[in-house]
């Protein structure tokens, strides 16, 4: 399940080290996905640009598309013309020409998917928010995020001076922060 909020409540939504998030999945037996609205902006925004590079669809096309729950070229290229016709309001020929287009833009992204390394990372620092890391509250993390450090990518690409620097971090709990996000990283692999 995704859950979309609003970017000043995101460390809150997920909750210290991923506690609330983590009860939440427990309670309803759902993998929850948190995002901010404005990652999912981003994210709709671009989808809907990939809609556009198929035929017969422009802002309108796309938009339906996304509506009606599509996410990606490979879930066009997968649909039955005539019921994407049906979506669309289009003839059949017309979605058939859609689909025909997407299964070649669909294959164009897995023959460049071949091309790149496939190594399965268990951890993902780029995308885990700062405050899944040990010794992160929720004003820290509020803190952390407003100066730019959202990621534990970013806080492990950081140095103990810039840490440091920020109000209320002193250098003993920056060095402590990088630490964290080294064990979290590590712990997340294991």
């Amino acid at each position: 399940m995704e859950v979309v909020v609003a970017d000043d409540q995101l460390s809150l939504a997920i909750g210290k080290k991923g506690q609330n998030v983590r009860l939440a999945s427990k309670l309803t037996g759902w993998k929850i996905d948190i995002k901010s609205e404005s990652r999912m902006e981003k994210i709709s925004g671009e989808i809907l640009e990939k809609f556009k590079d198929l035929p017969h669809i422009g802002d309108v096309g796309s938009r339906i598309l996304y509506n009606e729950g599509f996410r990606s070229i490979n879930e066009v290229a997968d649909v039955d013309p005539e019921e994407l016709a049906k979506v669309l309001g289009l003839e059949k020929e017309k979605a058939g020409e859609i689909v025909e287009r997407a299964a070649q833009l669909s294959q164009k992204e897995e023959e460049a998917k071949v091309g790149q390394e496939t190594v399965p990372m268990a951890v993902d620092p780029a995308s885990d928010l700062v405050a899944q890391i040990e010794g992160v509250g929720e004003k820290t993390a509020q803190l952390l995020e407003e100066n730019g450090f959202k990621t534990v990518h970013d806080i492990l690409e950081t140095n103990v001076d810039r840490l440091s620097s920020l109000p209320g971090i002193g250098i003993k709990k920056a060095e402590k922060l990088i630490e964290s996000a080294k064990h979290y990283v590590e712990g997340k692999k294991a």
